[in-house]
């Protein structure tokens, strides 16, 4: 057969998960940049992220098995990084429920320890002239790579728990870059959650927190990668994902 010598080759429309790493950090530091100079209370964003969790959680079969609203019920989830949607008000009214929750540490194998948070009046009081820049524009991760919390937080936790201090908990909110209706996510690029999800029961609650923008059409998945069941995002809420 004859071949059409007008005919083009069309380029993949699935990025490389590199590049969806660099367009979504780039694209969440401009958000960051442009609410900034527009004067936005990211405390409203916060809110809705809390609020979306927070009704889920109170109707999830798992959390009332737990004792949901008592220090038996366990909720894993992280600090967020100040391009990342804002974790700082479900943190704290998780805490005001009464539930424990515990945030990660990356060890330099790049598994995820476990320590308890402490509750807001156990907490030390904060210096404010030792205070970083909480704009993101000068933060890890200006130069492409992934955006690390800070040790600066580690006075307000309890020791390490360990690897496995998730392994009965009643719900984890995982970080991400994005995420596909299949629930194929992206993170950062180490494989923390890929190989922390498998601790987990298969009962616990599980949900990446994005952006809306953030879900998207298809992302590059390997075999090792874990998929989530769920993503919650400020504008949309908890939304199931997969079959």
């Amino acid at each position: 057969m004859a071949t059409d010598p007008t005919a083009q080759t069309t380029p993949s429309s699935v990025p490389t998960k590199a590049e969806l790493r660099t367009q979504v950090r780039a694209a969440r530091k401009a958000r960051r940049r442009a609410q900034r100079e527009a004067g936005v209370d990211r405390t409203v964003e916060a809110r809705q992220i809390a609020t979306a969790v927070l009704t889920h959680l109170d109707s999830c079969e798992r959390a009332s098995a737990a004792g949901w609203g008592t220090p038996t019920a366990t909720v894993a989830a992280f600090r967020s990084t100040p391009s990342e949607p804002d974790t700082s008000v479900l943190l704290d009214e998780l805490l005001d429920r009464g539930v424990r929750v515990l945030v990660p540490r990356t060890r330099d194998d790049l598994a995820l320890d476990w320590h308890e948070l402490l509750p807001r009046d156990r907490r030390p009081t904060a210096d404010p002239d030792a205070a970083g820049d909480a704009s993101g524009e000068s933060a890890p991760g200006d130069d492409g790579r992934a955006e690390l919390p800070s040790d600066d937080d580690a006075a307000d936790e309890g020791p390490s728990l360990g690897l496995d201090a998730i392994a009965d908990i009643t719900a984890m909110i995982l970080p991400g870059i994005a995420v596909d209706s299949a629930g194929q996510r992206l993170g950062q690029g180490g494989g923390c959650y890929d190989r922390t999800q498998p601790r987990l029961r298969p009962d616990t609650c599980r949900a990446v927190l994005l952006f809306d923008d953030e879900v998207v059409e298809s992302v590059p998945f390997a075999e090792f990668d874990r998929p989530v069941p769920a993503v919650v995002t400020p504008e949309a809420g908890w939304r199931p994902l997969g079959a």
